[in-house]
């Protein structure tokens, strides 16, 4: 049975940590978190309806969207101590609507149904981000905990 840690740290110091891992050049080398996830947050913190409208989904989105579950699924394989590794499968459409899927060898973790990507991806605060990506975390663990109970069950 796995054994499930003690929250501890944040969820936006784990998705800061994920965005230096992939500053292959050091430009991100000692700036604070909250320069790093700048993309996360509204310019201004308002928003600005016409300006988000004309939003896209562009391969700078999909990315920001994907680095965000990534971050959900490394704090998952933090906190559950049993050396599973937890994937991230994500689809979007051009449109902004697809699927996101967080799963292991025999688990599904997490899954939701993406809409309006480019909008609902931006938050008008770190506080914001922080409150999604913790809750999407304690829900996938109270999955993990219920499931884990019956997997002794499930043929070997």
């Amino acid at each position: 049975m796995a054994v499930v840690r003690e929250q501890r740290g944040s969820f936006v110091t784990e998705l800061a940590r994920l965005v230096r891992a992939r500053d292959t050049y050091g430009v991100l080398d000692g700036k604070p978190d909250a320069d790093i996830l700048q993309d996360y947050v509204r310019k201004g913190g308002k928003r600005d309806l016409m300006a988000e409208l004309a939003l896209e989904t562009t391969d700078a989105v999909r990315q920001r969207v994907h680095l965000f579950y990534e971050a959900v699924a490394s704090r998952l394989e933090r906190l559950i101590e049993n050396g599973q590794v937890i994937n991230v499968a994500m689809e979007l459409d051009p449109e902004g609507f697809g699927q996101v899927v967080l799963y292991t060898d025999w688990f599904v973790v997490w899954s939701e149904g993406l809409r309006d990507v480019p909008r609902r991806y931006l938050f008008d605060n770190l506080d914001q981000l922080e409150a999604l990506g913790q809750s999407i975390v304690k829900e996938g663990l109270a999955r993990w905990e219920t499931c884990s109970k019956i997997a002794h069950l499930l043929p070997s």
